[in-house]
């Protein structure tokens, strides 16, 4: 009898594993009941071959699963994603032979099985703790995104086929891409490299190799090369003259001394910070749309032939001129920290975003820089020399106010929009809307003022004033201001201190202001009369 019920059991389970498959994880059996998948809709560890190996396609995003053994009954499986499942540690597709692509980013993987997928012609699992990774057997595989593991040593060898490799954010000593003549896009930024030979990658249309150790990169050969980014590396040298399609060109923070772009004339993009260049010269690029030079010991910066240019950085350099007559476009331009004494941006009415702060520029005219209603308007010109601004623009309300120096930083850092602190020869901002100025405007001197009109700046700067409507004495005052009337009629008296704030406003005739009450400084006083308006710049002591 006890035969027999052996042969039973064993009868019977032959049946249920020839119709089910076990999954022993039930957040990955939820997963599936979820999904429509499980027909059973029960967590009872198994499924339905017949619900699964008909299945082309599985998405599993931000589960507790710790592992999806049962995988191996989704026989004609060509798509898996699986992403975000952080107690998820392996993955085996041995049995997966119909996979095409597999998608297992961010996960906390060490290891992943994917020599069975001949087929395989896609594989990202980025952002995971491999330390190893096997695809030489995968020789259909096109696109490979292991960026952001731990690997030291990656072989692509055998992948022919490969066009798209992101191997970023590893401690990745050396690359062989030798036979990877496919190969349009490259990303090998944040590595331990100290060379890469891309001779045979005649296919390339973007390079990243940022942030390595770099102290050669030879380019002469990828003549298709779209975008090229080397930042980050100890290069001396970078010949670009063979890379005639050359977009963008990022190579910045490295140790050059000369960068010649003559021959890149379809160039939009030029970033080349942080080097030790003295000279540039950007004539033959009609199409540059963007120029980041900062941070260079430049004494030369020459542009011609840029209509198209939109932003300008020339920042922390050595630069005594700067022609922008040519540039109606330009929107930004950031230029502090250079021994420029002139700015000449008459011609650049798209303005909206100027830094010039911390040169010895003695005169500012913004008339013709209307500012626009965007995002970002900035006008910083403190630390320089300047006896004139001129911010008559018809859009002073623009700069009002506070801006984001760090987008998307944590925390976020503001500062004024406008600032033309430390400028001591500076005493007449002229303005549009004083008022406004006075409220919005805080970034100014304590001796300079908002005026809209020479006659106030002129006012300003009398320390006796006498004119043919009125007297105002005494200049010093302690107590009572007097303003003796000549045939003309007070309609408003206004005080304000030196941040704009008004103190007295006073209607009607009176021709006296009583100044006991506040506080010894500097004040204004401004005068609405029938005939004019004046202001005067006051002393209480």
């Amino acid at each position: 009898m006890k035969k027999l019920y052996l042969i039973l059991f064993i009868f019977f389970y032959i049946q249920i594993s020839a119709q089910y498959t076990t999954i022993p994880d039930e957040d990955f059996e939820q997963e599936l009941i979820n999904q429509g998948i499980d027909s059973d809709g029960i967590l009872n560890h198994l499924v339905l071959n017949s619900d699964i190996n008909t299945v082309l396609s599985l998405n599993i995003s931000s589960s507790n699963l710790h592992n999806i053994i049962g995988i191996e009954g989704f026989t004609q499986l060509e798509s898996i994603t699986i992403m975000l499942c952080y107690n998820l540690t392996s993955l085996d597709f041995s049995t997966n032979l119909n996979l095409i692509t597999i998608y297992c980013d961010v996960n906390s993987l060490t290891s992943i099985n994917v020599s069975n997928n001949l087929a395989l012609q896609e594989l990202h699992c980025r952002a995971n703790q491999l330390t190893v990774l096997d695809v030489s057997n995968n020789i259909n595989l096109s696109s490979l995104d292991c960026g952001y593991n731990q690997l030291t040593f990656l072989d692509v060898s055998n992948n022919l086929s490969l066009s798209s490799l992101d191997c970023g954010s590893n401690p990745l000593t050396f690359l062989d891409i030798s036979n990877n003549i496919n190969l349009s896009y490259l990303y090998c930024y944040d590595n331990l490299l100290t060379t890469l030979d891309i001779f045979n990658n005649i296919n390339l249309i973007y390079l990243g190799c940022a942030r390595n150790q770099l102290t050669v990169l030879d380019v002469s050969n990828n003549i298709n090369l779209l975008m090229l980014v080397c930042q980050n590396n100890i290069l001396t040298t970078l010949d670009v003259s063979q890379n005639v399609n050359l977009i963008s060109l990022s190579c910045g923070y490295n140790l050059l001394t000369t960068l010649d772009v003559s021959q890149n004339v379809n160039l939009r993009e030029l970033y080349c910070f942080y080097n030790l260049l003295t000279t540039l010269n950007i004539y033959a690029n009609p199409d540059i749309r963007l120029i980041s030079c900062g941070y260079n010991p430049l004494t030369n910066l020459t542009i011609t032939n840029a209509p198209l240019i939109w932003r300008i950085h020339c920042a922390n350099s050595q630069l005594t001129n700067l022609d922008l007559s040519n540039f109606p476009l330009l929107k930004h331009l950031l230029c502090q920290n250079n021994l420029l004494t002139t700015l000449d941006l008459s011609n650049n009415p798209a303005l909206n975003y100027l830094i010039c702060n911390n040169n010895n520029i003695t005169t500012l005219n913004l008339n013709n820089n209307s500012f626009h209603n965007s995002l970002l308007n900035v006008l910083h010109c403190n630390n320089n020399n300047l006896s004139t601004l001129v911010v008559q623009n018809g859009a002073n309300t623009l700069l009002n106010g506070l801006y984001a120096t760090n987008p998307g930083g944590d925390p976020l850092v503001y500062e004024q929009c406008f600032d033309a602190t430390n400028n001591p020869n500076l005493s007449c901002i002229f303005v549009d809307d004083v008022a406004n100025c006075n409220t919005n405007w805080l970034g100014k001197d304590a001796t300079s003022y908002y005026v809209s009109s020479q006659q106030e700046c002129d006012s300003l700067q009398n320390d006796e004033f006498i004119t043919n409507s009125f007297t105002i004495y005494p200049n010093p005052v302690n107590d009572m201001l007097f303003i003796k009337k000549n045939n003309n009629i007070i309609q408003k008296i206004v005080v304000y201190d030196v941040m704009g704030k008004t103190v007295i406003d006073q209607n009607g005739t009176i021709a006296q202001i009583d100044f006991s009450n506040i506080t010894n400084g500097l004040y204004l006083v401004k005068i609405t009369s029938e005939k004019e308006t004046i202001v005067k710049k006051i002393i209480k002591k």
